[in-house]
């Protein structure tokens, strides 16, 4: 009995996504949102659970959540595809343009799921790489562009912290005729979005998650907006009734709240620049600018080693140093005021 009878090889030759983990107080390595959502939010979400049935499957394409969205968006339902975490419908958009002979482009480095995803189908991933600043060579960028089917974009970029100008994803938009995927996970660290861009590029799908700012992690809820000739198609691709009740009052509730995640935006941001002021205070340590709820340090001591330092003291790191161009990096998730207190007091020890 042989497992590759039966496996696309593909599959076989990948390695599982993994994210290497120990046992914590502190979690700073997914960027995850260090506030959890109020008690009386978690109370509207739970009432609103108890009256509704659970015995029925929910809605086939959630369309009342997808509504929701596309109100707060300008859009209308049918330019909105939505999954369990961004990663989701990524999934769907990758089933549905990618194969043996065609090819994705994205960033190196980038968030390695786009790369798992293309592997799984057999396709080709070329990658414009990042100098050693982690600036984007726009030439060779537009040059790949225009010969690949997928494009995959993450604005601003995860591990590296940085955003691509708008104006330069126009000009990729506009000079490829393959499909454009701008991952806007982080999007409301920046302010910045490529939501305009939708209406005259039918070759741009946007992404966007509720695992980041909105502090949903637990749930797996994301989205992403196009035209809606390209939605009727992803759509095809998704699961029916993939959006399960819990997820999508839960959603909804956050979105019907605005302010609750602007304050969240706006507290993390002030947490993010004190700590990275006080990293860079601490000899050995260089922590780079950030445009998000995570940066880059660039560390004296072998990053293994680093994490391995800090998880003896039961706070956990993202070690990136695999990644191209991060050799001696760790990635560093924003955390409270008390947890932020706690890494930079055992980053201190190293002194």
């Amino acid at each position: 009995m042989k497992i590759k009878n039966w496996i696309k090889p593909e599959i076989i030759s990948q390695s599982a996504y993994k994210v290497k983990t120990l046992k914590y107080k502190i979690k700073l390595n997914q960027n995850e949102n260090p506030f959890d959502i109020s008690e009386d939010l978690k109370n509207q979400i739970t009432n609103e659970l108890k009256l509704s049935s659970w015995n029925r499957y929910p809605e086939l394409t959630a369309q009342n959540l997808r509504e929701e969205i596309a109100r707060i968006n300008g859009l209308e339902h049918g330019n909105i595809v939505v999954g369990k975490g961004s990663n989701e419908v990524l999934q769907a958009i990758s089933v549905a343009c990618l194969e043996r002979g065609k090819s994705l482009l994205t960033l190196a480095p980038t968030f390695s799921i786009y790369q798992m995803l293309a592997e799984q189908h057999g396709a080709d991933t070329n990658f414009c790489l990042l100098d050693k600043d982690f600036k984007l060579d726009q030439i060779e960028l537009i040059r790949k562009a225009g010969k690949a089917n997928l494009i995959i974009l993450c604005n601003p970029n995860s591990p590296t912290a940085t955003k691509i100008d708008k104006n330069n994803i126009l000009d990729v938009i506009t000079s490829t005729n393959g499909l454009v995927v701008i991952d806007e996970a982080y999007f409301e660290f920046c302010n910045e979005s490529c939501i305009d861009l939708l209406y005259e590029n039918k070759n741009l799908i946007i992404t966007r998650t509720f695992s980041k700012i909105f502090g949903l992690a637990a749930f797996r809820g994301g989205y992403a907006m196009m035209s809606r000739s390209l939605a009727e198609q992803i759509q095809k691709c998704m699961l029916p009734f993939n959006m399960d009740l819990p997820t999508s009052i839960a959603m909804s509730t956050l979105i019907n709240n605005p302010n609750i995640i602007n304050k969240y935006t706006s507290e993390i941001i002030k947490l993010r620049d004190k700590l990275i002021s006080d990293v860079n205070k601490i000899d050995g340590f260089e922590a780079l600018s950030s445009c998000t709820n995570f940066f880059l340090v660039k560390s004296k001591i072998c990053p293994k080693n680093l994490f391995n330092y800090l998880g003896e003291r039961g706070i956990l790191i993202r070690d990136v140093s695999n990644y191209p161009g991060c050799k001696d990096f760790v990635r560093i998730s924003v955390g409270s005021t008390s947890e932020n207190h706690e890494l930079l007091e055992a980053l201190k020890e190293l002194q």
